[in-house]
Formats: C-alpha cells, sequence, structure tokens
C-alpha cells in the first residue's frame, strides 16, 4: 500500500545571532509534524531540509539504494574509514567530467547499512535519490503560501 507524504515548505532569512542573513528552509510533514530545518550561505537550504526530511522518512530505502550501487562495481565511490567511529563509509560520486552519476550525492555507512543522502549537491539531485527508491516526488506551490512543499509518494 502505498504512503502519501505532504510536505510544507517554509523559507525565509536567518535573524539568529550567529546566522544573520543567511538563508533558512523548514520542511514539516502534515503526517507526523515533524520538521527538518536548513540554514546555510552556501547551499540549498530547500534541498538540504528535503535530504534530513528523506533521511529520516526512507531510512530502509535509502539503505537498499545504497546497498544496490555498493555491489555494483561500475557505480564510482570513494571509501573511508570515520576516525570517529572505525565504521566504513562510501561516497558516491561522478563516473567522470560531465558524466553524472544517479547516485551522486548519496553516502553509506557500509558497517551500519545506514544511508543518507547529502543536500548539499542542490535540489535537482536530492529528488533523483528519492525517485529512485521508488517514490514519487512533485513539488508544490502556492504562490507563496501554506501549499508550498513537496507531495511525495512511497510505494
Amino acid at each position: 500500500m502505498a504512503t502519501n507524504y505532504s510536505l510544507r515548505l517554509t523559507t525565509g532569512t536567518s535573524r539568529a545571532k550567529a546566522t544573520p542573513g543567511h538563508r533558512r528552509a523548514c520542511i514539516t510533514d502534515k503526517r507526523t509534524g515533524a520538521s527538518f530545518r536548513a540554514v546555510s550561505d552556501t547551499h540549498d537550504v530547500t534541498a538540504i531540509a528535503l535530504a534530513k526530511w528523506a533521511n529520516t522518512t526512507l531510512q530502509d530505502s535509502l539503505a537498499r539504494l545504497a546497498q544496490n550501487a555498493y555491489a555494483d562495481e561500475s557505480c564510482p565511490r570513494v571509501v573511508i574509514t570515520d576516525d570517529n567511529s572505525g565504521d566504513s563509509v562510501a561516497f558516491f560520486g561522478r563516473h567522470s567530467a560531465g558524466e553524472a552519476n544517479l547516485t551522486e550525492g548519496l553516502e553509506y555507512n557500509i558497517s551500519r547499512g545506514q544511508a543518507w543522502i547529502d543536500g548539499k549537491y542542490g535540489l535537482f539531485q536530492v529528488i533523483n535519490i528519492i525517485s529512485q527508491t521508488g517514490a514519487t516526488v512533485e513539488q508544490t506551490t502556492g504562490n507563496p503560501g501554506p501549499d508550498d512543499g513537496f507531495e511525495v509518494r512511497v510505494p
């Protein structure tokens, strides 16, 4: 049975003492009420907030996607050992200059079987990775208003 998620997006400018003038975004999952926030002066905050939502809500699907990508020898990746935990972590990247990798921006903790999307790769790539899990993502707008955000359908 499919699950539908309505995600409300609010954006603005930070007035916090530590980050004045930085862009901010908040995605609120209308089903659960959970909020996922991002503040940055250099990266796409909508992409980061959406990635945080996906990393929490779609963890099982992301882990399966990462396991399959890791098993594919042709999928470019770098594997490092995390200095703090000692875990092996794979970072998926580009095939070569100009040749996109559908899993670029996906990271996989091999030792723990957990995966996550790095939102700094931008909204297009975050949506692309979510879509690879079998979900469909539709961006909605309300000029701006309470309907701004995303509709995600997970099979």
